[in-house]
């Protein structure tokens, strides 16, 4: 009777429903399990890969070094590394920074992507002589910026004292340099990661 096929068709679709939600929850249990793997480092998707580039995960140093907030969550996101660097001195009792500008461009503080195979220090030490003409010494890692404005860019953040200014450089013909007191920088600079460095730098002057 037509009342009979319709009760036949209905347990079908039924049935079918249900091997279909009994499927996706095991796809789901598996998916769940694969990702927690990967989460707790079971997995070489998010591992550092130091031997090719400079490009690896992320983690927080040591609690002894000062860090932004937003650093203080480990994230699985794969980061470039840049060294963020504040050259400093103390002209009548003032503290200033060192600033660069290329050209007629607007001054900024020196960065250095740290390159496969080099440390933060040794990109900073590089950028510094190439790019500024500096021989810097006593570079203190003051802390770690997650960028708000580069994406999973995270900058390491040095003071460093200028031994000396070099006359000829590299970049001579087209760097200028600028020693500002802190205060002027800040409300000049356009960087926004270079000025929570200073105002930190300016709460805790380490000279």
């Amino acid at each position: 009777s037509m009342e009979s096929e319709v009760k036949t068709i209905y347990i079908s679709e039924i049935l079918n429903v249900q091997t279909f939600h009994t499927a996706l929850s095991s796809t789901l249990r598996n998916l769940s399990e694969r990702v927690e793997a990967i989460l707790n480092g079971g997995s070489d998707i998010f591992k550092s890969n130091s031997g090719s580039d400079n490009l690896s995960r992320f983690t927080p140093q040591r609690s002894g070094n000062a860090r932004d907030l937003n650093n203080d969550v480990e994230t699985t996101e794969v980061l470039r590394h840049v060294s963020l660097c504040v050259p400093l001195r103390r002209n009548d009792g003032e503290l200033q920074v060192l600033v660069v500008a290329e050209n007629d461009g607007s001054p900024h503080l020196v960065k250095a992507h740290v390159e496969a195979g080099e440390t933060s220090a040794e990109a900073l030490h590089r950028e510094m002589s190439d790019l500024a003409g500096l021989a810097v010494d006593q570079e203190q890692n003051i802390g770690e910026y997650l960028s708000t404005t580069r994406k999973n860019t995270v900058y390491y953040a040095y003071t460093v004292v200028v031994e000396r200014e070099l006359e000829d450089w590299p970049m001579a013909t087209t760097v200028r340099r600028r020693w500002l007191q802190i205060d002027e920088l800040i409300s000049e600079l356009e960087d926004n990661t270079g000025v929570r460095v200073l105002r930190r730098i300016k709460e805790s002057p380490p000279i």
